[in-house]
């Protein structure tokens, strides 16, 4: 068992590597804002949540994570073991690459280009013809991504577009 104030220190640690202003309880990684809910959704349910934020000129919205890069993919798994390792369940979370629009064409729901992917063996494999939306796998599995179905509830990682701590600028909810 790992001591509560180790815990708090390695989740520190990963909030330390912030290099953008974010609002509370958002985690900054280079020029995102990171944060994981653990609330199940489904996946349309989840983007829908993290786009009910955004900056407060209203110019740029959350979106479900886009994951452009290996430090982008490493930094996501690691800030979510440290909160599984914290206490909470160990499970998939949606992130925002899909092939909703066409069958194997994957895209991320904040527009920008597939440039990066890191999937499990064997996957994307479109289970049973309904795996449309994609999920990072729980604790204790490798780190890879899984096409899933997009009905199932499971937690999310949202991303909103990080502040430059010099502009007079703020993230607000929109609900």
């Amino acid at each position: 068992m790992v001591p509560s104030c180790i815990k708090v220190a390695m989740l520190a640690a990963v909030v330390a590597l912030a290099s953008a202003d974010c609002p509370p309880y958002w985690t900054a990684y280079m020029d995102k804002c990171l944060q994981i809910f653990n609330k199940p959704m489904t996946w349309d349910e989840a983007e829908d949540f993290c786009m009910g934020y955004s900056t407060c000129e209203g110019n740029q919205v959350g979106h479900l994570a886009s994951i452009t890069d290996a430090g982008v993919n490493n930094f996501i798994v690691r800030y979510k073991k440290m909160i599984e390792v914290a206490g909470e369940p160990a499970a998939k979370v949606w992130i925002g690459l899909n092939d909703l629009t066409m069958e194997g064409l994957f895209e991320w729901t904040s527009g920008v280009n597939v440039t990066y992917t890191n999937w499990e063996m064997g996957q994307p494999n479109n289970g049973q013809g309904q795996e449309n939306c994609v999920a990072l796998p729980g604790l204790n599995t490798i780190d890879q991504w899984d096409d899933t179905n997009c009905v199932q509830a499971l937690p999310f990682v949202c991303e909103l577009p990080g502040v430059d701590p010099n502009a007079q600028q703020m993230v607000c909810p929109i609900f």
